[in-house]
This record gives structure tokens, sequence and C-alpha cells, in this order.
């Protein structure tokens, strides 16, 4: 069961990549370059989902100077934008990507929904709790690897491990708690 209903930016990137604005998926036709997915990518594995640009500019264009990575920064924040919200006007009136003090961030007017902070979130009450239903729960949201798509970008491939070794031991946590319960063909099936 996944909770990004209401969600007025929801973002996945457990299995597929994929974005919903208000419910209403951003098709792959509405990103003008990779690079403005990368963008979104990085905003939303932040804790606070925010980024000094100096950090992008160093994660996505390292072997550019300072003044070409800039111009494409300020490009790439430009494309998020319009694929986000494809009516804006201004900038500056952007509801999910706000700059400012040289830092880049991503907001929502709302419930800003990631499924790696749900799973995580999940794990962690899984394993506190100790109950087959939290197991199943978080267990239920992870999708697949992170951004499998982006494979061997070195910027997320820590944080891939991670999740898959929590994902594998809630696997377990779930199988022994059935066995525990009797439920042998239940834990055999995760």
């Amino acid at each position: 069961m996944k909770r990004d209903v209401g969600a007025a930016l929801a973002i996945y990137l457990l299995g597929p990549f994929r974005i919903l604005v208000s419910g209403k998926t951003v098709e792959h036709s509405q990103w003008a370059r990779p690079q403005a997915k990368v963008l979104l990518k990085l905003l939303a594995l932040e804790p606070q989902h925010q980024l000094h640009r100096q950090q992008i500019m160093d994660t996505i264009w390292l072997d550019l100077d300072a003044a070409s990575a800039a111009a494409n920064l300020h490009k790439i924040i430009h494309m998020v934008r319009r694929a986000l919200e494809p009516s804006l006007k201004s900038g500056a009136d952007s509801r999910f990507i706000r700059t400012s003090d040289q830092h880049v961030q991503l907001v929502a007017p709302g419930v800003l929904w990631i499924d790696v902070e749900e799973f995580e979130a999940g794990s962690i009450r899984a394993f506190r709790s100790g109950g087959a239903p939290e197991c199943e729960h978080a267990l239920s949201i992870y999708g697949g690897d992170l951004l499998p798509e982006d494979r061997y970008a070195d910027w997320c491939v820590r944080r891939r491990d991670q999740l898959r070794a929590s994902h594998q031991e809630l696997l377990m946590k779930a199988a022994t708690l059935y066995v525990e319960l009797g439920q042998h063909q239940r834990a055999c099936e995760q």
C-alpha cells in the first residue's frame, strides 16, 4: 500500500523513477534533459531536500569549468520547474524548486512524499515494533533497487546498498515472524 495519495509532489526512487504532481504523472517527454532528472533525484535524496549549487555542479558537471557548470545549472533548474509545472510563468513562482543564498531546495505546498523516506521510516517502525504488519507495510513500499537507471552513478551507490541491505533485513525479519506464527507458506514467500 503506497501512501502518496493527496501528496502535492510524490517522488518514486525505488524501482522505476517517476514523479506525480497532484496525482498526475510527469511524463518522460516533459524532461528536456537527463540532468534535470538528476537534479531532482539529488534533492529528493538529501535529508533537507536542499543542496548548495556547488555540490550540484560538482556532482553533475565535474569536468566543466565553474562558469559553464553554473550556466548549465541555471538551465536545468528551469527545466525541472517546467517539467513539474508546465504553465509556470516565472521561476520565482515555482511551488517545488526554490533557490536562495546559493542553495537549491525541493519543496511542496502540502505533502512532499518520497518513497525512500517512507520506506526508511517504515523500516524503523517495523524493527522497533517487531510486528509482521509493519514489516509488510515497509516491504510494500520497496519497489526495487534505488534508481536502477542510474546504476553506475557514484552519487547513489552507497545509498542504494544501504536501502538494499535494509530490504533484505526486513525480508528476513518478516520470514522469521511468520515461522514463529506457524505461517510457513508466508515465510517462504518472503
